[in-house]
């Protein structure tokens, strides 16, 4: 492997990847796709699944049983709200028809940001807090991922406070993050 160490432009490796002066920006990495809410989820739960087979994801529910000697991650949306105060959806382009060329379609467009609270269940207060700091940890590893598949952001909120949950019989030490996703639809 080679690496560029100009730093006034001269380059010492013949690869195209090291052709810019070391130091200049590089191109933000964009979404080439869009993704909704739901395939943002069922992409985070197939990617976690094969990482941490043992930690369940899962959405949230009042009726769920929880083992308590199993650790979960499960998921609720806080809040959605449209981009840029747009209540309604934005027109895009106008494309040909792809079956008939007579017609033309009209493409819209509308960006939600959303607040996303996942939650590390487990019996012990501990297990929890390492539950939940191996998922912030993969949330901040996977964002390029969410990126790729078309969500337009993936930004951590904040740390929500520490809870205890009693019920059905269930003893549970709670642990939450708060994950601000941006996610578009087509129509």
């Amino acid at each position: 492997m080679q690496f560029n160490y100009s730093h006034e432009g001269k380059n010492v490796s013949k690869d195209p990847q090291f052709q810019k002066a070391y130091g200049q920006p590089l191109p933000r990495l964009t979404a080439s796709k869009n993704a909704t809410y739901l395939q943002f989820i069922d992409s985070l739960s197939y990617i976690w699944a094969r990482l941490h087979p043992e930690i369940e994801f899962r959405p949230y529910a009042d009726n769920h049983n929880f083992n308590p000697d199993k650790g979960y991650v499960v998921y609720a949306l806080v809040d959605r709200e449209p981009t840029q105060n747009n209540a309604k959806p934005r027109h895009q382009e106008v494309i040909p028809h792809p079956d008939d060329p007579d017609k033309h379609l009209a493409i819209y467009s509308w960006s939600f940001m959303n607040s996303i609270k996942f939650t590390a269940l487990h019996q012990d207060p501990r297990t929890a807090e390492e539950i939940i700091e191996a998922f912030e940890d993969f949330m901040i590893y996977a964002t390029p991922i969410f990126i790729e598949i078309g969500v337009q952001t993936c930004a951590y909120g904040r740390r929500a406070s520490d809870e205890h949950k009693t019920r059905y019989g269930e003893d549970l030490a709670a642990r939450s993050l708060i994950w601000m996703v941006g996610t578009q639809k087509i129509l």
